[in-house]
């Protein structure tokens, strides 16, 4: 639900542990909708959370089973990979 107002922006947070208790953490606020996020640890599995802002203010994190956040922004698990080089 937007409350009647359009999502302004997103705020990604990313962390090692699927509770996002650990270390190697970031939080990124962004008006996209889609995002890379750069400066990963290589090798290393990311859990990924996103909410929505707008006027009406933010959103909660979508659990996977709320019917109403769409699975496929909710189950988002990264493994970042090293760059090749040119």
């Amino acid at each position: 639900s937007d409350g009647g107002s359009s999502i302004t922006e997103y705020e990604i947070q990313y962390n090692d542990l699927e509770n996002f208790s650990g270390f190697d953490t970031g939080k990124i606020t962004t008006t996209k909708n889609t995002y890379t996020i750069q400066s990963l640890t290589p090798d290393r599995v990311y859990y990924i959370r996103v909410l929505a802002r707008n006027a009406q203010g933010a959103g909660r994190f979508c659990q996977y089973s709320d019917p109403n956040c769409l699975l496929v922004t909710t189950a988002v698990k990264a493994q970042a990979k090293a760059l090749a080089s040119a």
